[in-house]
């Protein structure tokens, strides 16, 4: 039953990328720690890497975990770098928002600010912001991508391009270290690269899982990105890739 349950999960994760801890609890009717117990020795044979909440396929290249395990993946480094780049947002500041999980945290912190026109095109952020009275908050239309509750497509970037912000708040995928931040899906990749282009000053938040990952797209190089705020488990090369390419690196304790 052990090696049958564990060849299972095996065969799920390969399949669906990502797997959370209680859906497999549910699904095979065991405890919590039997869970953890059948995830840290498939860990140890390298066939997955465990995450908060879960696990996730070692190295994914092109393939995105879902948005709602995105949510609880390494959320307490997710906090902590949001909160390190609030102080780089001041009150009157224009800034494009830009979808994900750690910009969406980011987002809740910005109550603290008056006057920020914000355009976003993820729609959990706007849902947050629009609770905070002294904002202007545009949403960017065009296709919505259910599992990202998300805008991209050629009507965000036309709305894009009608705007010029301060700065630029976004999340990524992945980098590498050829000094390239990159993306999964290709249309908000587009919407990425329409933004940092109508940005005065690129602010990037990566925790550490975000390094050493290469993703479908190419979005920009490092040299593009003012600041990039990261977790104390940033990987110690990038350090020096940063400095190289002329990216201040900010590390949230």
């Amino acid at each position: 039953m052990l090696e049958k349950r564990r060849a299972d999960i095996l065969d799920l994760i390969n399949r669906e990328k990502t797997v959370r801890l209680r859906d497999l609890v549910e699904r095979y009717d065991v405890s919590d720690e039997t869970i953890r117990r059948d995830l840290r020795s498939l860990e140890r044979a390298g066939y997955l890497v465990r995450v908060y909440g879960g696990a996730t396929l070692p190295n994914m290249y092109g393939a995105e975990p879902r948005y709602e395990m995105r949510e609880v993946i390494n959320l307490k480094e997710k906090k902590l770098v949001a909160k390190a780049a609030q102080p780089f947002i001041h009150d009157g500041d224009s800034l494009f928002l830009e979808l994900g999980t750690t910009t969406l945290e980011f987002a809740k912190l910005l109550h603290v600010h008056n006057d920020l026109t914000i355009l976003t095109n993820s729609i959990p952020i706007a849902d947050v912001l629009i609770n905070f009275e002294k904002f202007n908050v545009w949403m960017i239309g065009g296709h919505v991508r259910k599992g990202e509750r998300a805008t991209s497509g050629f009507l965000a970037e036309q709305t894009i391009d009608q705007f010029n912000v301060d700065k630029l708040v976004m999340g990524v995928g992945g980098v590498n270290r050829e000094g390239w931040i990159t993306d999964y899906h290709s249309e908000e990749a587009n919407a990425r690269r329409k933004m940092i282009k109508r940005s005065r000053h690129i602010i990037a938040l990566a925790d550490y899982s975000k390094f050493d990952v290469t993703a479908l797209n190419q979005i920009c190089p490092l040299s593009s990105v003012d600041i990039l705020v990261s977790d104390e488990k940033i990987p110690h090369p990038y350090k020096r890739i940063l400095a190289e390419a002329g990216t201040e690196l900010v590390i949230a304790r």
